[in-house]
């Protein structure tokens, strides 16, 4: 049996039409998993970016605190040598400017506590004596002064004043020795004839003080 013409052409035109509505739809298909696609891809971009951005900027970051550590460290490095150089060139001007010191008597001492009331003496220390074979004689000195002058002329004659009480106090007797009173009177004497023996020196009082060691 044949078919109609009109029929055969009908069918044939739905069968094209439902071949092009599947075409658009796979067309439209594919372009929705084509966006799909490409959605994730950009916003993998822009991550990517974000991050070499920031790196960018961490070495920017880096290299400009790099350069103040350096530079502060170049400045603190010259400030120490300027503040050396000038400490060095103050102490050479001072060196420089100070004369050489002189040898001076000791400070004057006012002696508010001593028995005399004398306002300078000079000290003698550490002489000792052998009185016998188990006794020793240790004597401290002090010579007492009415001016600052006299102590000064008597610092000069350091050396002959210890050859004097050497020369007196090796000799001594014991009996100078056993009461205030006798050693009192030969301390009086002593300053005698040391005013006798050195006319440059005036000196107001001596005091001896003795310690007897026994071994």
């Amino acid at each position: 049996m044949e078919e109609n013409p009109k029929e055969t052409q009908e069918k044939t035109e739905e069968l094209i039409k439902e071949l092009l509505e599947d075409e658009k739809d796979d067309k439209a298909e594919k372009e929705k998993i084509e966006t799909q696609k490409k959605v994730p891809k950009s916003s993998k971009s822009l991550i990517f970016l974000f991050l070499i951005i920031i790196v960018v900027l961490l070495l920017i970051g880096g290299l400009i605190t790099t350069y103040k550590i350096l530079t502060h460290k170049k400045e603190v490095s010259e400030s120490q040598k300027v503040s050396n150089i000038t400490n060095l060139s103050v102490t050479e001007k001072k060196t420089e400017e100070e004369p050489p010191k002189k040898k001076a008597p000791p400070q004057p001492k006012t002696l508010s506590q001593s028995s005399t009331n004398y306002p300078y003496r000079l000290e003698l220390k550490n002489f000792l004596f052998p009185l016998n074979e188990n006794t020793f004689l240790k004597c401290d000195i002090y010579i007492y002064f009415k001016t600052y002058e006299e102590l000064k002329i008597a610092y000069k004659n350091d050396l002959f004043l210890r050859k004097f009480f050497t020369e007196k106090l090796k000799n001594i007797q014991p009996l100078n020795l056993q009461s205030e009173k006798n050693f009192a009177e030969y301390q009086k004497k002593l300053l005698e004839d040391l005013k006798k023996t050195n006319t440059q020196l005036n000196p107001a009082d001596i005091e001896i003080e003795p310690i007897l060691l026994k071994v």
